[in-house]
């Protein structure tokens, strides 16, 4: 797998014979930027769980 070409690796065969689909597209971020920074600070909302490395500052790039 290469990811720095955007590659997946998945059995692409099998995921369209079960007939699942996929949709992509970019997140509205502005709209519902200030809404969620004031639910962390409240502590109503921790998107802490969806965070999965933590990569030093200088290895940022290839993250």
């Amino acid at each position: 797998m290469r990811q720095e070409h955007g590659e997946v690796a998945f059995d692409y065969g099998l995921y369209w014979f079960k007939g699942q689909s996929m949709g992509t597209g970019q997140a509205n971020v502005k709209a519902y930027n200030r809404q969620l920074c004031a639910r962390i600070e409240q502590g109503k909302a921790k998107p802490s769980w969806i965070v999965s490395h933590e990569p030093p500052l200088d290895e940022a790039p290839a993250g």
